[in-house]
This record gives C-alpha cells, structure tokens and sequence, in this order.
C-alpha cells in the first residue's frame, strides 16, 4: 500500500505539470489563463495537496525500509495520496475545460490510472479501518 501512495504522488505530479503547461499555452480574454487568480488558487491547492501526500508517502516507505510495520503511516499515506489525486485530477479537469476529456491529450489516462489506483487493495475507507485499528489496539504502527 506504501508504494501505491507512491505512485499516486507520482499520477498527482504528472497531471500538475501537464495542468501547469496547459494554463500557460491557453488563452481567454487576451491573456493565459494561468494569470488569473482563481487558476492560480487552483494551482496552489494542488500543490500543496500533493506536497502533503509525497510527505506521507515517504515517511511510510522510511518506516518499512527499517523494518517496521507501519500500519499507522501506510494508512495516513494512502489516504492522502487517494484525496490528493482526486483533487488535482478534478481540478486539472476544471482547469483544461473540455481539451481534458478528449482523446487528444491524456489527461484522461491520468485521471482513470489515479482513480484505479487509489481503489485497488482498498480505497480511504479501508486505509481509515486499518488507522482505526491501529489507534484502538493503542500502537503507533511503527
């Protein structure tokens, strides 16, 4: 589950660049959309999303690497990389407008590999059982 985080940190990262380029080359009202501020606020919200997912994603992988078993940390990793992908392929939908749904670009890949991804194994909500679990029985999971 650590390394599934992992990979949607790096779905996240790849759909954020795409979203990023695309606001600089897309123009409305004689100006790149990326100058607006309600794009930027978008941005930023993806980019901090997926700063806190990265993070816990590394410190689940830490904790394995030294051989503990990490429920707790695995568990808070695969929640935030689940609602982290979520947002930035929702907003990255919002922000390419109808060039995200066509077949032309791929941000369309990107979106279905993020919600395949933070389903297999278990979505959030099985993560939420396994945190759960690990705070009932009073153990950190490291």
């Amino acid at each position: 589950m650590a390394l599934g985080s992992v990979d949607l940190v790096g779905v996240g990262e790849a759909v954020l660049d795409r979203t990023v380029d695309y606001t600089k080359l897309r123009h409305q009202f004689g100006r790149p959309i990326a100058s607006f501020q309600a794009a930027q606020h978008l941005i930023a919200n993806m980019r901090i999303a997926l700063a806190a997912a990265r993070l816990t994603a590394h410190s689940a992988v830490f904790w394995l690497g030294r051989g503990h078993l990490a429920s707790r940390a695995t568990a808070i990793a695969r929640m935030r990389a689940a609602a982290a992908a979520r947002l930035i392929t929702q907003d990255a939908h919002q922000l390419h407008g109808g060039m995200g749904y066509v077949t032309e670009t791929d941000l369309h890949l990107w979106s279905e590999r993020a919600r395949l991804g933070a389903t297999l194994g278990g979505g959030a909500d099985v993560a939420a059982a396994w945190l759960e679990e690990t705070i009932d029985e009073g153990s950190a999971g490291e």
